[in-house]
């Protein structure tokens, strides 16, 4: 009587293993998959990401909610305690690969954080982090612009500091060019954290970080260049295909009404929208930065090679 007991004992701890074990693979399974979007910073993170918050105004909803690294208490006095030295003892910051890791717990507890479905990260390219993200989701991708705006724009960014302290932009964006490494701001990465590469590594090895995420299996390359749309000096036509190549990447089909509904409402008005304009570099680039360019080893074939230039005359 007792044996018999334990066997049925057993069996329904069995039973209900079972069915728990299956409701979880079940949970699991129903999980809507990430979408992770990287960007070389300042190239457009906002507009990818207000472009596809937009599709959930269409019939075709894509239900998330978006996040990014959010530093704690105990990270921004840890800046504060980094930032007080000089070259080369300054923080290289979190985006320093050969520091954090090729696979850091930040980006894998930020992406597993199952609130939110968008996910966006200026992570550099490293196959651990590309195999992560595939494990997560089938669709994903990568932001890029043109290296000269997005030099200018990462300059403006930093100028100043949170002390009220100010640095000059010409020199900043010289810094960026070469990787000259004349003018370091010791703030620049409380600002922004990938300050302290750009400014070690300049425009062309720094953009290397980041352009194997084009090959990358599931993920799409976005160009601000094609997504902003005449109001920052593109196209029209090129901007609506370019929403209906990034909804077409996450499994939607939208008509032709809605493309437009969303091109209409997606110029501007994100957090860190400055001046949004294709040929906006043009006004900051000075003769001896455009000298600097030329002359910073593979520079301006990098222009070439991403197909913004056809040679060095501009």
């Amino acid at each position: 009587m007792v044996f018999r007991n334990l066997c049925a004992w057993f069996a329904l701890m069995w039973a209900i293993n079972a069915v728990f074990t299956l409701g979880m693979a079940a949970e699991q399974a129903n999980k809507p998959e990430k979408v992770v979007c990287i960007s070389i910073p300042k190239c457009g993170t906002h507009l990818l990401l207000k472009c596809i918050s937009l599709f959930d105004s269409s019939q075709h909803k894509v239900q998330h909610k978006t996040t990014k690294f959010k530093q704690s208490k105990r990270e921004k006095l840890f800046f504060q305690q980094v930032n007080q030295y000089n070259p080369p003892n300054h923080f290289k910051g979190r985006l320093h690969v050969p520091t954090m890791g090729p696979l850091p717990a930040m980006i894998t507890d930020n992406v597993n954080n199952n609130r939110s479905l968008v996910k966006y990260q200026h992570w550099p390219y490293t196959k651990e982090a590309e195999q992560f993200f595939n494990e997560k989701g089938s669709a994903h991708f990568f932001v890029m612009r043109d290296p000269r705006a997005m030099l200018v724009s990462m300059a403006h960014m930093v100028k100043d500091g949170w002390k009220g302290e100010h640095a000059n932009v010409q020199d900043v964006i010289l810094d960026f060019i070469d990787g000259r490494q004349k003018h370091f701001i010791r703030w620049g990465v409380t600002v922004h954290e990938a300050y302290p590469l750009i400014w070690e590594l300049g425009v062309t090895d720094f953009y290397k970080l980041y352009l194997p995420w084009m090959h990358a299996k599931k993920f799409y390359t976005v160009r601000f260049e094609n997504l902003i749309g005449a109001k920052g000096g593109g196209a029209d036509m090129v901007q609506l295909q370019e929403i209906n190549n990034i909804a077409m990447h996450l499994g939607r089909s939208l008509s032709s009404e809605e493309i437009k509904a969303v091109r209409d409402q997606l110029f501007g008005g994100s957090t860190t929208f400055r001046e949004g304009k294709i040929d906006g570099w043009k006004k900051h680039f000075t003769p001896e930065m455009k000298t600097a360019y030329k002359k910073a080893p593979g520079a301006n074939q990098l222009l070439i090679d991403l197909g913004y230039e056809k040679d060095d005359q501009w």
